[in-house]
Formats: C-alpha cells, sequence, structure tokens
C-alpha cells in the first residue's frame, strides 16, 4: 500500500487551497466592483459600510453600526469590493437618464441604505428602478425636477424609508416612514 500523502503533496495541496480561497473571495466583490465602477463613470460616489458617517442620531439609517475597517493587507490583496458593503450612494443627473440610472444596477447592491439624488434629470421616469430599491432606509432628493405629488409616489412605494427633499433655497422637507410616525406618537 502506498502512501499519497507526502509533505510534498501536503505543501501542494495547501498553496492549491490558498489558491482556491483567493479566488473566491476575489470573485465575491467582482459584481459589486463592476457597479462601482459604473457609479464612479457616471461622476457619482459611494460609500462603502465601513466609511459611512452618518449617526443614528440625526436618523439616516436606524439602527446601523459602523463595521471594523479591513486591514491594509486585505484591501490590498482583494480590494474594498470583497469586504465591504456599498451602503450610500450619491448621484446627479443634469439631464433626464432613466436607461443609464436603472444600467447602474442598485438594486443589486443589497445592502443599499442611502441614495442621495440630484440634479434635473432626476425625474420620474426614474421610478421604475427606483421602486426596486426596497430595502433603502434614506432618500435624498435635491434639486430635483419631482413636485410634492412625485414625491408623494416615492413615499408609498417605498414605505420604510425616510424622504428627505430640499429644492433650491426652499426649507427642507421630511417623510418619515409610517413605522416612525407611529412611534413619534407614542411618544
Amino acid at each position: 500500500m502506498k502512501i499519497w500523502f507526502t509533505k510534498k503533496n501536503g505543501i501542494i495541496l495547501f498553496i492549491s487551497l490558498l489558491i482556491l480561497i483567493f479566488i473566491c473571495i476575489k470573485c465575491i466583490g467582482i459584481k459589486q466592483k463592476r457597479i462601482v465602477q459604473d457609479i464612479l463613470a457616471a461622476h457619482g460616489n459611494v460609500l462603502y459600510d465601513f466609511e459611512y458617517a452618518f449617526t443614528k442620531d440625526n436618523n439616516r439609517i436606524p439602527n446601523y453600526v459602523k463595521p471594523k475597517k479591513p486591514s491594509t493587507l486585505l484591501s490590498f490583496l482583494f480590494g474594498k469590493d470583497s469586504f465591504g458593503a456599498i451602503v450610500y450612494v450619491q448621484l446627479k443627473f443634469d439631464k433626464s437618464d432613466p436607461a443609464l440610472f436603472e444600467s447602474l444596477g442598485l438594486d443589486a447592491l443589497g445592502k443599499l441604505q442611502h441614495l442621495h439624488l440630484s440634479g434635473k434629470g432626476i425625474d420620474p421616469q426614474i421610478f421604475p428602478a427606483l421602486f426596486k430599491l426596497q430595502y433603502l432606509s434614506a432618500l435624498d432628493l435635491v434639486d430635483t425636477q419631482l413636485d410634492d405629488s412625485d414625491v408623494e409616489k416615492i413615499y408609498v412605494a417605498l414605505p420604510s424609508c425616510t424622504v428627505v427633499t430640499k429644492v433650491n433655497n426652499s426649507p427642507i422637507s421630511v417623510l418619515l416612514p409610517e413605522n416612525a410616525k407611529s412611534n413619534d406618537q407614542t411618544d
């Protein structure tokens, strides 16, 4: 009976396992990395969960706990997208482009919780893509073409989302989710 497990085979097996783990971790972040590249190409911005600085005190994301930042070595080897989830996206559209908004694939960012949209290109044509983001906790609409009835449609379609609107020099308007309203009334 021949022994197949030798020191040499063990080292080869160990190295193969490390390579497989490396490939798996890299693959985890590939889709998110593509989405981030598309957002950045559209002159947007993203924040990973370990970068997000809003606190629960300003009611942006309820019960948000900032995770620990991955080590510099791990970030270098695998990239942010393998360890961090995108929780904040900021986009500005100067002209209406619902196809671009849809193509960004924001609905694939399952942990996206805060979306900041601004510009005259934000109009009701983006609603089908926007309404797919049922997990949003906060939506900021700044200097958009949306009127009060449009904002009401968003509020109805995203019932667990705080909607904050600001148009030009008007005061900030805040629509709280239904569950937050009921909590405020009981206090």
